[in-house]
C-alpha cells in the first residue's frame, strides 16, 4: 500500500506541475494577444465565454464528484 501511496503522490505532483504550465501558457498567450504580439483567430463574445466557463466548471465538478465517490466506495464500475 505504501508503494501505491507514493505513486499517487508523484502523480499528483506531476499533474500540479502540468496545471502550472498550462496556467502560465494561458496567461502568456492572453498577454501576447493584449499587446498585439499574437492575434486571436476570432473574437469571442461575452456570452460564449460564459458558456465555455460553465461547461468547463461542470466537467471539473463532475470529475471531482466521481473521484470522491470512487474513494468512498459509493461508486461502482460496470464492465461490459
Amino acid at each position: 500500500m505504501c508503494m501505491l501511496h507514493g505513486f499517487l503522490v508523484i502523480l499528483i505532483l506531476v499533474l500540479i506541475e502540468y496545471n502550472k504550465l498550462a496556467d502560465s501558457f494561458a496567461k502568456n498567450t492572453a498577454h501576447d494577444i493584449c499587446i498585439e504580439r499574437l492575434f486571436a483567430t476570432r473574437i469571442v463574445s461575452f456570452a460564449e465565454a460564459v458558456k465555455l466557463s460553465i461547461d468547463i466548471t461542470k466537467k471539473i465538478v463532475a470529475r471531482q464528484t466521481k473521484r470522491n465517490l470512487e474513494v468512498s466506495g459509493a461508486y461502482t464500475r460496470y464492465f461490459n
